[in-house]
């Protein structure tokens, strides 16, 4: 059920490939740092894993997001996935990945550098009397929730209980495009419901005021949809 190939240099692509195509039942497979071609990774995305819960694809040079929207359409109970040090991975395949993969509970990106806020602001919200709508990132945005957060004033933004609901730990170390502003806005949005690690390896918190949580208790129970 559980294969770790990690680090196998004397792995060739043709055995690796034959590991993806016929060890169909397991739970957990880790490739990391493994010299996976083009061919080797077609092999992975060519069938439909149905046990498959636990990824790890670091440091695979040919990693594209191409193969990363296949392993999002392919592994429908994927809950933790590390697709960390692939300089070829974009905004694209995580996008895929989020919005594929309901049940997706960790996901490490460390060391994306083309990887930007713009995957993750589909989980934060606004509430309004009339509707709930996703939040567009404008700069501003982040002034405005470190004002508010240091009035002790409720906050307007919410998780979305649709769009990446059971990530709970998102690793961005040494991910070149997103900055703590962002980070703030998306960990005040999903309370304490999701960790964060920053850049600096940092874990970005739900400040915790208690004036801010008397303010919030009433939202503490609320469904959100977006």
């Amino acid at each position: 059920e559980e294969l770790d190939l990690s680090w196998c240099e004397d792995l060739t692509d043709q055995g690796l490939a034959q590991f993806c195509v016929h060890c169909r039942s397991l739970r957990q497979l880790r490739l990391r740092r493994c010299h996976a071609d083009s061919c080797t990774l077609s092999a992975l995305v060519s069938f439909r894993h149905t046990y498959l819960h636990t990824l790890n694809l670091s440091s695979i040079d040919l990693l594209m997001d191409c193969h990363v929207i296949e392993v999002s359409r392919c592994m429908p109970v994927l809950r933790v996935i590390d697709i960390s040090w692939n300089s070829d991975v974009t905004n694209t395949g995580i996008s895929a990945l989020l919005s594929n993969c309901p049940l997706l509970s960790s996901c490490c990106l460390d060391g994306l550098k083309r990887v930007t806020a713009v995957p993750f602001w589909p989980m934060v919200v606004q509430i309004t009397e009339q509707d709930t709508t996703r939040v567009i990132w404008t700069p501003q945005l982040s002034d405005l929730v470190e004002s508010t957060l240091s009035g002790g004033a409720a906050l307007p933004l919410y998780r979305s209980s649709i769009f990446a609901a059971n990530l709970a730990c998102l690793s961005l170390h040494y991910g070149g495009l997103v900055d703590d502003g962002q980070l703030l806005v998306l960990a005040c949005a999903a309370r304490r419901t999701l960790s964060i690690v920053n850049y600096y390896g940092d874990e970005v918190r739900f400040p915790l005021h208690s004036k801010l949580e008397e303010l919030t208790t009433e939202f503490e129970d609320l469904h959100i949809h977006s």
